[in-house]
């Protein structure tokens, strides 16, 4: 059995259609909620295309139930003028013949609601994208073809995705090299700079002839169908030198990488449709150089994440300097997940707790976490092709989260709550803690961590269970968290009016209103709220009570306390 919507994500005007694979019926009962707030609820009858058509709906995101024959499913879909504000990325890498006409893999990145698509390795050559044949050889021996590269692309768009071409900003092989020997970066003892000794790093600065090569390629890219460019680079090297190796042919890498993207930007938009213009990730690897490229004309800050940002605290730093940095663009974590490893894999049930645990850092922190794609495929290093798998049991599981991140989009998403976890909790914090339960606002092992965010009239609390951990690394098979039941949270805050709570580690991720009561609080008084189970990611949002000057989107409601009971 199974719900789902047709597409990834909708555009405003745009009718959101619900796909129901349970019990024959030919009406559905259908409720959609905003956060807490119902929407509607109707009568759906089954369309001629099998479809039931619930409608267009305003920006935000969706929670759906529906009902029949019996049976109770759930989903969940969002809406969004900007794709890009919400870029949900996954991957593609598998492009060999035997796929033509194979769509089980964009069927699932669909389902999972993922709205941008990295085709990885998809070219001929990193100098020269387009084969010159349908059916070609990629420099690292893989059979792909074109054919099935336009059907992908295709059945993409079909379902709502943006399509994004993989292309390394200074990569190329000896048959472009051998011809331009002076376009490739120098070590100081005058040899190549490369990396897995074929692929050739080339001058990129925007004055350099490569520079208006490689973009070249890109706009082929784009006239092949694809929506935009994912910008790669190596992490290396800082400086490099041109031609020879002389103190006037320095390459200052570091600052010419934002140059290089202005460049990119100015030659595409000269190009493009005005109604379709070029998306531009690019990859800060390591966050090197976030500073620089962050304010560059992209679309969304890209941070492929490796050693030493090995903990949870280290993501969610990644994700807040990301965000000051970018103006508040929306941050992607390339966190590849070893335990996955199809060598070297961890014992399932802890390589799914590391998954849970990594994605609840991420997207408790504001983030997007580029690692799944392909069919029920995660990316367990930079190579995607070496993909790992998670299993048919696991999936429940994956799409709940993926609903999750849909439905609370705009708790999640919000950039107008100030985040303020070191102030309130940990330490000498007494502003909010559980009694008897060791809390941590920086993600240590042994607590339950507790990522705070507010603005006028609402309080979100993320809570994340790392009670049964004996390390906080995010990329290292974790022990599954043993649930808690009845934590009895304490926050000081103003006089509340309503407490909601909802995880994605239960069937049910619907808004749910939780009990509380005021108690003795060194502020006179505070309150006690009663969540009734953390697993591994729990969410709390507490409506306080207005006040001329405190607004919130969420409408209040009854409290339930215990003075309701």
């Amino acid at each position: 059995m199974d719900l789902y919507c047709h597409k990834a994500q909708y555009r405003p005007g745009e009718a959101v259609e619900l796909i129901w694979e349970g019990p024959e019926t030919a009406e559905l009962s259908v409720t959609v909620t905003r956060l807490e707030t119902p929407v509607t609820t109707v009568q759906l009858s089954r369309q001629e295309n099998g479809r039931f058509c619930l409608g267009a709906f305003p920006e935000g995101g969706y929670g759906v139930c529906a009902q029949g024959g019996g049976v109770r499913q759930y989903t969940a879909f969002d809406v969004a003028g900007e794709a890009v504000a919400y870029p949900r990325y996954g991957f593609l890498s598998d492009f060999a013949p035997d796929q033509a006409g194979e769509d089980r893999d964009v069927e699932l990145l669909s389902k999972l609601h993922i709205n941008f698509v990295q085709y990885y390795d998809w070219m001929y050559r990193h100098h020269e994208f387009l084969p010159p044949e349908e059916t070609f050889v990629d420099p690292l021996g893989r059979t792909l073809s074109l054919d099935v590269i336009r059907g992908k692309l295709a059945a993409c768009h079909e379902k709502g995705m943006k399509c994004m071409a993989y292309g390394a900003i200074y990569g190329a092989e000896e048959e472009y090299t051998s011809l331009h020997p002076e376009q490739v970066m120098l070590k100081k003892d005058g040899t190549w700079f490369n990396i897995i000794n074929f692929i050739h790093m080339m001058d990129f600065a925007p004055e350099r002839p490569w520079s208006d090569h490689i973009i070249g390629e890109f706009r082929q890219a784009r006239q092949l169908g694809f929506d935009g460019i994912h910008m790669d680079q190596y992490g290396y090297p800082k400086f490099a030198y041109t031609g020879r190796v002389d103190p006037s042919t320095l390459f200052d890498v570091e600052n010419a990488f934002a140059p290089f993207i202005e460049k990119t930007r100015r030659e595409l938009d000269r190009t493009d449709d005005a109604e379709d213009k070029s998306l531009l990730f690019f990859n800060a690897v390591n966050n090197w150089p976030v500073r620089k490229v962050a304010p560059a004309p992209v679309d969304a800050v890209y941070i492929e994440v490796w050693s030493p940002y090995d903990s949870y605290a280290h993501l969610e730093r990644l994700i807040v300097d990301a965000k000051r940095y970018g103006g508040n663009k929306a941050v992607i974590l390339a966190a590849y997940l070893k335990p996955f490893s199809p060598r070297e894999p961890a014992p399932a049930e802890r390589a799914e707790a590391c998954f849970r645990l990594a994605s609840a850092a991420i997207y408790a922190s504001g983030g997007f976490h580029l690692a799944l794609g392909e069919e029920q495929g995660v990316l367990q290093d930079a190579y995607y092709p070496d993909y790992g798998r998670y299993s048919d049991a696991f999936l429940p599981v994956v799409r709940r989260y993926a609903d999750y991140v849909v439905r609370y989009r705009d708790l999640l998403n919000d950039d107008e709550a100030e985040r303020c976890s070191m102030d309130y909790c940990g330490g000498v914090n007494g502003d909010l803690y559980i009694p008897g339960v060791p809390v941590s606002s920086d993600a240590r092992p042994g607590t339950v961590w507790a990522s705070v965010r507010k603005k006028p009239g609402t309080m979100v609390i993320h809570l994340i269970n790392l009670l049964d951990q004996e390390d906080a690394l995010w990329n290292v098979g974790k022990t599954p968290p043993a649930p808690r039941e009845a934590l009895p949270l304490t926050v000081y805050c103003k006089d509340i009016a309503c407490v909601y709570g909802m995880s994605p580690d239960g069937e049910d991720i619907s808004m749910r209103p939780l009990p509380f009561e005021e108690v003795p609080h060194f502020g006179g008084k505070g309150y006690q709220i009663t969540l009734d189970r953390l697993e591994v990611w729990s969410t709390i949002v507490i409506r306080e009570m207005e006040t001329d000057t405190d607004r919130s989107p969420l409408p209040a409601q009854a409290a339930v306390g215990k003075e309701q009971e």
